[in-house]
């Protein structure tokens, strides 16, 4: 494992670039020592600690109907979401697309979700070490963005997308210390946001 911290940006589905970045890193046998993904990008960070190359692809690219977690404007209202959050967090990794919380758990890499406090209006970065249904919890906490998710409370606060404090953490990536920090982004080169 090379010490070195790689930071996963968000961007809904746009994560399904960063997946392929991190699958040829895991085809590589190459892993970091931290790692830190906001958003989609915890959902990619998670994928790679538990070395599971494909599964966020597969998990986000599906010809399967039964598959799809986006609801229609009718669900959207009813539901209060625009993502089928349950299927994504429970269905997903407990039975179709199984994660591989053993090898997570047992790994040696750190790996924090970056959530946004609703309380406090600033970021969190959140682990996991034990608890499977905390991890997905932790996850969609940070992928639950503003007026298309709920609210996900976690310990009794209440929590929100990570990227709402903090996109892009390289603040964060710094204060681990280590020399190099590895930062997957999935936009255009020079996009700078109106």
């Amino acid at each position: 494992m090379t010490t070195a911290t790689i930071v996963l940006e968000g961007g809904a589905t746009r994560g399904v670039f960063t997946s392929g970045a991190l699958d040829y890193l895991m085809e590589q046998d190459l892993y970091l020592s931290h790692v830190i993904g906001v958003s989609a990008g915890s959902c990619n960070g998670v994928d790679y600690v538990s070395k599971q190359p494909g599964r966020t692809r597969d998990c986000m690219i599906h010809k399967e109907k039964e598959y799809n977690y986006y609801y229609g404007f009718t669900k959207f209202i009813r539901e209060k979401s625009l993502l089928d959050m349950d299927m994504v967090f429970d269905k997903y990794p407990n039975e179709l697309f199984p994660f591989d919380f053993e090898t997570y758990f047992a790994s040696e890499m750190e790996c924090e979700i970056v959530t946004t406090n609703c309380e406090t209006g600033r970021a969190e970065y959140m682990k996991e070490e034990g608890d499977r249904d905390r991890l997905m919890k932790l996850c969609r906490a940070s992928s639950s963005m503003p007026l298309v998710s709920p609210i996900v409370n976690v310990d009794g606060i209440p929590y929100l997308d990570g990227g709402l404090a903090d996109s892009i953490p390289i603040k964060r990536a710094l204060e681990k210390g280590n020399d190099k920090i590895v930062l997957i982004l999935t936009r255009n080169p020079g996009y700078r946001k109106k």
